[in-house]
């Protein structure tokens, strides 16, 4: 697996191989919520959802900012989390709303909807990864922003 992740380390941008693990064990926490969830406690998948999703964010935000944003990461936890929030909530929205439109216009992907999460996936973890990058993980003091 270390052979794996310096490979990705030599080919890929500054940060986007730790993006991706953090995005893997995000998968897993989500999963694992959501399966305990529904299963265990007997929740809907929607409401569990919610809960999943929380506990997933929570967790990412966590470890991309002592791993991939290590050297940017704010002095304002609280407002860092806020945005990266923001900034998951919108690439979920996109990941769900690209997920659609691939089904509607095309056919093939009608029929093999994991193409169509493939690329929902794949745009909105662009996405996730520019934002956090560029508006959660400043590397900025907020009191240095107000005085900008």
């Amino acid at each position: 697996m270390s052979r794996l992740f310096e490979l990705l380390k030599r080919f890929l941008p500054d940060g986007v191989p730790e993006f991706i693990v953090v995005g893997g064990i995000g998968f897993i926490v989500d999963a694992t919520i959501l399966s305990t969830l529904i299963h265990g406690f007997d929740i809907g998948p929607y409401i569990a959802r919610l809960f999943s999703f929380s506990g997933a964010v929570t967790v990412t935000w966590l470890l991309n900012r002592v791993w991939t944003f290590s050297r940017s990461m704010t002095e304002h936890k609280g407002s860092e989390y806020t945005r990266y929030i923001a900034v998951q909530t919108c690439g979920a929205l996109l990941n769900l709303a690209i997920y659609a439109v691939c089904i509607l216009l095309s056919p093939v992907m009608e029929a093999f909807p994991v193409l169509a999460l493939a690329v929902g996936s794949i745009t909105a973890a662009t996405f996730n990864f520019l934002g956090a990058r560029h508006f959660v993980f400043t590397g900025q003091s907020e009191r240095a922003n107000v005085d900008s």
